[in-house]
């Protein structure tokens, strides 16, 4: 994918520019904090034989599944 714009953000369109550049790099260290979090849950569920598998709820939002074996 492409690096994030804030202009690609319907709120930041509504916000003074020095907001728009705080509000995304917000939205970036919270991103980057989530990827960090799922890449610890990965490597561990694979220490243990197993996976950990993210999709979409079916009421929305995200779901998360790990997999152990024999569990």
């Amino acid at each position: 994918g492409r690096a994030a714009d804030h202009q690609d953000l319907p709120i930041a369109r509504q916000l003074p520019e020095p907001q728009k550049t705080d509000a995304l790099r917000a939205a970036l260290d919270v991103a980057r904090a989530i990827t960090d979090e799922k890449e610890k849950l990965r490597a561990l569920a694979a220490l243990y034989g197993g996976s950990l598998v993210l999709g979409d709820a079916s009421i929305g939002g995200l779901r998360a599944e790990l997999v152990l074996p024999g569990v």
